[in-house]
């Protein structure tokens, strides 16, 4: 009997609102150049980054890879209709965030804003450069998510894989079915989508159930709240 290993997603333990941060990402980021260019990331043949591999576009051009190390945020799986993304966002150091706290403050910035319990808030000036402005990578919701729905981040396929080119071969009323007279081009392509769906059946595929290419139902999975 075949044996496959369990297979873990991420849920949200209650409902949460577009643009939510769902979960941190932290990772090793490499330039993404580096990580194509690794014969053993297997980029060429699959296509699309490993499990646990994020790639960020044009202008960072980086790679998170969080195989060795990583948050939560690690075991969101990528499905064929997404509902949170991988992007960037800037948090104040502490430096940054002193500075701020000053020109919020009164008292020609001698004394700061009221404390939670009515007394005030002296601050104090950070040293030159001190903990600026940090970059940090995040897991956002793109619209509003249910309690208890997984978190669903889109498929990262290479702009050159044959998986954009479906549609060249199905046709556009004939979805899911082969063309009757295929020229030795769609046939090409229809042997590298055959090969892109046996990967994607050992992978783990967050598509529905009433998918080609989805799997058998995961186990209950961590609750993750926002962030």
């Amino acid at each position: 009997a075949s044996f496959l290993p369990p297979t873990f997603a991420l849920h949200t333990a209650s409902p949460a609102l577009p643009h939510t941060l769902l979960a941190r990402c932290p990772a090793l980021i490499t330039r993404s150049s580096a990580y194509l260019a690794a014969p053993t990331n297997g980029y060429a043949h699959a296509g699309l980054p490993k499990r646990f591999v994020h790639l960020v576009g044009p202008p960072l051009n980086l790679a998170l890879d969080a195989r060795g190390s990583g948050g939560r945020g690690r075991w969101v799986r990528s499905g064929c209709w997404p509902n949170a993304e991988v992007r960037a966002f800037v948090c104040l150091g502490e430096g940054g965030r002193r500075a701020r706290r000053k020109r919020d403050g009164d008292a020609g910035g001698k004394e700061g804003r009221v404390g939670r319990d009515g007394e005030r808030v002296r601050e104090v000036d950070g040293g030159d450069g001190e903990d600026e402005c940090r970059t940090h990578f995040g897991t956002f919701a793109t619209r509003a998510l249910k309690e208890r729905e997984e978190i669903v981040i889109g498929w990262e396929w290479d702009d050159a894989n044959a998986v954009h080119r479906v549609r060249e071969v199905a046709g556009v009323h004939g979805v899911g079915r082969l063309p009757s007279a295929s020229t030795p081009a769609q046939c090409h392509v229809i042997a590298q989508l055959a090969n892109i769906l046996h990967t994607l059946g050992s992978s783990e595929c967050a598509c529905t159930p009433a998918s080609s290419i989805s799997t058998a139902a995961a186990p209950a999975p961590p609750s993750v709240p926002p962030l």
